[in-house]
């Protein structure tokens, strides 16, 4: 800051362009998205593949969040084993203690992982945690081998 002022958007015969810009200490803004939404955004054209790319990596990364941290986890899980071992030691049942392992191993990770926004409210409206545009027919093996 401060940008150059323009009193409308303009693209140049070199390639050069900019936008409408009254006020040269604010961004470039949508006067639209202001009055609508009350936030505060900042618009950018994006012009070459280089930069949409970050910019969809960032946009992407944002709204999905990663769910737990490789580190996190590990750490996590290092925790849960150490306790599962404690409590499973006079266990004679292998299988058992594998499942119930298993489990845990499972729990712990799903109840420490984090939610972006969007899925918090799809979770809360119930409207499931995925969208198809098509619908399935399920086809049962039983039936298929009967016909064979």
């Amino acid at each position: 800051a401060p940008w150059a002022t323009a009193e409308k958007d303009f693209i140049e015969e070199d390639g050069t362009w900019g936008m409408k810009c009254s006020i040269p200490y604010l961004n470039g803004y949508n006067l639209t998205i202001l009055e609508t939404q009350f936030c505060n955004n900042d618009q950018k054209l994006l012009t070459n593949g280089k930069e949409t790319q970050g910019v969809m990596r960032y946009i992407f990364n944002y709204t999905t969040k990663n769910r737990v941290k490789l580190s996190n986890s590990s750490a996590l899980l290092a925790k849960k084993l150490a306790i599962h071992e404690r409590q499973e030691q006079h266990n004679p049942d292998s299988r058992n203690i594998l499942k119930k392992l298993i489990m845990r191993c499972a729990t712990t990770l799903s109840r420490q992982q984090e939610l972006s926004a969007p899925e918090v409210i799809t979770y809360l409206m119930g409207w499931g945690d995925h969208y198809v545009s098509h619908h399935f027919t399920p086809i049962y093996l039983d039936g298929v081998m009967g016909l064979l």
